[in-house]
This record gives C-alpha cells, sequence and structure tokens, in this order.
C-alpha cells in the first residue's frame, strides 16, 4: 500500500477517487473534526489529531493530483491490479484486507461521530442548565430588588408621618408659647396703661396744702377734687392713700415700677431675638435637608432600574418635601425679617 492509498484510506475514500470527490469528504470531516466544536480539552485536543492526519491525508492528494497523477490505471492513486500478476488468492486476501481496512474505517468515524453527538449534547445540557441557573439566579436578584425597594419605601413613608408628628408638635409648642407670651405683654401693657392713667390723674389733681401727714379735714374752707371714685375715700389724693402716705414714697413706687416694666420689655425683646434665631437655624436645616433630599430622589427616579409603582411614590415624597422646602423659605425670610426689625 503506498502513500497516495494510505491517504485515502485516511479520508475513508476507495483508491482511484476523483480530486473533487476527495475535496468535498476533506470540507465534511474538516467540519466534523473542527477543535472549536468540543467542549472539554481532551476532545479539543483529539479533535486536533485527528484534524492533523486529514490534513496531511489532503495535502498528500492534492499535491499527487497536481503532478504525477497520470491517466489509466498504472497511477498510483488506482486500485492495485494485482489479480493481473499475482494468485487469486493473494489478490482475494488482499481485497478482503482492504475491505476490513474499510470496514475499520467505518466503524472508526461512526464510533468518532457518536461521541462527538454525545459531546454536543452534553454541552446542549450543560448550556440549558446554565441558562436556567442564569434566569433563576436574575428572578432571585429582580425579587430581592424588589423587596428591598419596598423596605426603602415603606421606611421613608414612616420616617414622613414621624416627621409630620414632630412639626405637629413643634407647631403646637410654638403656638402655645406665642399665647403665653402674648398673654404676658397683653397683662403687661394693660398694667402700664393703667399705671400710665393713674399717673396722669395725679399729676392733674391738686397737691395738698399739708406737709404733714394729717388728713386734710372735710370742714376747711377749700375742698380738694376727689382722685378717684373711691366711695370710702372720695376726697383723699391717690398719692395720701399709698402705702407711705406721702407724695414721695409714690414717685419712688413709680419709678420702680418703671424701671422694672423697662426690664421686663429688655427681656422680653431678648426672648424674640432669641426665638427668632432658632426659627432661622430651624429653617436653615429644614432647607438644607429638603435640598439634599430632593436631589436624591431626583436621582433615584432617574435610575431606570426602579419600577413605575416606587417612582410614584418616590414623586409623592418628592412634593412633599418640595413644599417642605418653599414654606422653610417663607419662614426664613419672615424670621431675618423680624430679627432685621428687632436689632
Amino acid at each position: 500500500m503506498n502513500k497516495v492509498h494510505k491517504a485515502y484510506q485516511t479520508l475513508g475514500l476507495e483508491p482511484g477517487t476523483p480530486i473533487e470527490a476527495v475535496k468535498r469528504r476533506y470540507k465534511r470531516l474538516v467540519l466534523v473534526w473542527h477543535p472549536d466544536r468540543m467542549q472539554n480539552n481532551e476532545g479539543r485536543y483529539e479533535a486536533e489529531e485527528e484534524l492533523k492526519r486529514i490534513n496531511h491525508a489532503f495535502d498528500t492528494l492534492k499535491k499527487h493530483f497536481e503532478c504525477p497523477h497520470r491517466t489509466g490505471a498504472t497511477c498510483d492513486c488506482q486500485p492495485d491490479p494485482a489479480g493481473s500478476y499475482q494468485h487469486g488468492s493473494t489478490a482475494s486476501g488482499a481485497q478482503s484486507g482492504r475491505t476490513g481496512s474499510d470496514a475499520h474505517q467505518r466503524d472508526y468515524e461512526e464510533d468518532a461521530r457518536q461521541r462527538h453527538e454525545e459531546r454536543r449534547r452534553k454541552a446542549e445540557e450543560e448550556a440549558r442548565q446554565a441558562a436556567a441557573e442564569q434566569a433563576a439566579r436574575q428572578q432571585q436578584a429582580a425579587a430581592d430588588a424588589s423587596t428591598r425597594a419596598t423596605e426603602e419605601a415603606v421606611k421613608q413613608e414612616q420616617a414622613l408621618r414621624e416627621e409630620k408628628l414632630r412639626w405637629r408638635l413643634a407647631m403646637a409648642a410654638g403656638a402655645v408659647l406665642v399665647f403665653m407670651l402674648a398673654f404676658g405683654f397683653i397683662g403687661v401693657a394693660a398694667k402700664s396703661l393703667i399705671n400710665n392713667i393713674q399717673h396722669q390723674l395725679d399729676n392733674h389733681h391738686p397737691q395738698s396744702t399739708h406737709a404733714t401727714d394729717s388728713l386734710p379735714s372735710s370742714t376747711t374752707g377749700t375742698a380738694s377734687t376727689p382722685a378717684t371714685d373711691d366711695p370710702d375715700h372720695p376726697f383723699i389724693p391717690l398719692q395720701y392713700r399709698f402705702r407711705g402716705g406721702n407724695p414721695a414714697s409714690w414717685r419712688k413706687f413709680m419709678d420702680d415700677d418703671t424701671r422694672k416694666q423697662q426690664q421686663r420689655e429688655e427681656e422680653q425683646h431678648k426672648q424674640d431675638i432669641y426665638f427668632t434665631l432658632l426659627a432661622i437655624d430651624r429653617n436653615q436645616r429644614l432647607i438644607d435637608y429638603c435640598t439634599t433630599t430632593i436631589v436624591q430622589l431626583e436621582a433615584k427616579l432617574a435610575d431606570p432600574n426602579v419600577s413605575e409603582c416606587d417612582k410614584d411614590k418616590l414623586r409623592s415624597y418628592r412634593n412633599y418635601q418640595q413644599t417642605n422646602l418653599e414654606n422653610a423659605q417663607r419662614e426664613l425670610a419672615e424670621a431675618k425679617f423680624k430679627l432685621k426689625q428687632l436689632v
């Protein structure tokens, strides 16, 4: 058996097959034994070795048909004419040997094809399992993301309710404080008004001619004008009805009362400045918090991975924060204006 016949045997063809059939057979074998079709290293190594044998056999036949090929039975690519010069039994043995070799080649190819199909089925099964696992992981990740988004929305809603409650309590406490301050201011103003009226009445009342602590007699020729409508002492001036019974003690009392009134007004002024500064600080902090929260909510709304249901909740919370921001800005401006007037 020459090298041309061995090349035919490697490709699974009969000697003397034309070059066109050899090319078709070569293309089919290359497609079957290409290493890229194998799924593991062992299969790729086996395919590379088999592909080397196939390429070598095809190169041998291609070179033969390009140069030394001859037409007729004398060419090396033609079947061996052993029957013309050898005994019939020898020719029969050779023929049976070629038949056995062809059968072995076909068995080898069939076994290789079965192994390839088995590897292909195994690879497809592994790919399906990997795809199923990947899909399961993606579904689990989506479920976890949805759960986290729901929990975050619940936490934000709870924080929103707590913030509303805190603001309501703060507003109630502020209202109570304002009411108390207003009540005290009204009481102080009323007392000051009464004192001023009494002082004016005292200034317009004629002074007594007696320097002693004795009361003026009702039998004297001149009658004093009553200072008040006191039914028990209608003719006693106010400064004499005060404890001490003289104008000096009355003036001292009025001076002390005026000084206390001024102290109260100064304390009230300081309290007004203090509470105004507190309002400015509180509103400034609220503005910073609302601004930061709105920026974070806008970033979440721009995220394509957030569902529409979650985006609706985020928009509602963003609108609420926007309203708080506007109210805080308005109150901050009012507080600054009030502080400017107080200072």
